[in-house]
């Protein structure tokens, strides 16, 4: 709850830099009352207008998939010296984000804030998305997990079973992303018509993209046909 009150006070900041040039608009006049006081903004009166007047706020739409960031050292030092950490956009693309704008990561349309804790350089931070994580078929995505500051990512694909072994070849993981992965976080097996759902397997091979179906202590035969999985793993 803290890291989302923090992320939208930082929505609610860029607000208030942006305030009086003339493409911004407000529903009354702002006014600098607040100082000694742990506001920085506060628009909690609106609460006391007709449910439909002044309750939302209007954000601009980025496409993260051809952003940039400015990072002359004046902007840097006039809007964010922590290397834009902490900084939120409403994503309208669908893809990759671009090379040497922090981490390469998969993005869909949806709010995100750049994570950037160490300030090391812009390249040490990552977008990560607010509130839940979409999963794209065939695509390793960023999740909100992170163990001992290490990111989880995700892969969602599917497999075939034949109902005859236990031993699943998972051909949609790209071979390159599959040899990065250094630790199996969680697996989930789903299959909606077969009322099947789990997430046990009996073991992975990551370098050759393998799993063999079941439990820690017992292999399993899946029935013949067709499986959704998707791996939640650390690089």
């Amino acid at each position: 709850m803290y890291k989302k009150i923090v992320q939208i006070f930082t929505l609610l900041s860029i607000f208030i830099v942006l305030h009086g040039n003339a493409q911004i608009s407000a529903f009354s006049k702002i006014d600098n009352n607040l100082s000694d006081s742990n506001y920085f903004l506060d628009a909690s009166l609106m609460g006391l207008k007709v449910n439909r007047f002044g309750k939302l706020l209007g954000f601009p739409r980025a496409n993260l998939t051809q952003f940039t960031f400015i990072t002359l050292s004046q902007d840097l030092a006039l809007v964010n010296e922590y290397y834009f950490d902490g900084v939120l956009a409403f994503n309208s693309g669908t893809g990759k984000t671009m090379t040497n704008q922090g981490k390469i990561v998969n993005v869909s349309p949806g709010f995100y804030y750049f994570s950037n804790p160490t300030a090391a350089s812009l390249n040490s931070g990552q977008w990560k998305r607010l509130g839940g994580q979409d999963i794209v078929d065939k695509t390793e995505m960023v999740t909100n997990l992170a163990i001992d500051d290490n990111q989880v990512f995700s892969f969602k694909g599917s497999f075939t079973a034949d109902g005859s072994t236990t031993l699943i070849t998972l051909s949609d993981l790209p071979a390159d992303t599959a040899s990065a992965i250094t630790t199996l976080y969680r697996v989930t097996i789903y299959n909606k018509d077969k009322k099947l759902f789990t997430n046990t397997v009996f073991s992975f091979d990551a370098a050759n993209r393998q799993i063999i179906t079941g439990a820690p202590n017992v292999s399993v035969v899946y029935e013949a046909g067709n499986y959704n999985y998707v791996l939640e793993y650390l690089k």
